[in-house]
């Protein structure tokens, strides 16, 4: 439950550094790479059957 929190936190701040705006665009870079690993890890990209 806590690793999936962790998780569920990671993702959310991922997508918030994806949407900001940076001059160099280092944390849209983290962002996109923290938003598809907490993605990865909660099966988000995967159609479960």
């Amino acid at each position: 439950m806590v690793r999936r929190l962790t998780y569920i936190i990671l993702l959310v701040a991922g997508v918030l550094l994806v949407g900001s705006e940076s001059e160099n665009f280092i944390s849209n870079i983290i962002g996109l790479v923290m938003a598809y690993a907490a993605g990865h890890k909660l099966n988000m990209f995967y159609e479960q059957s």
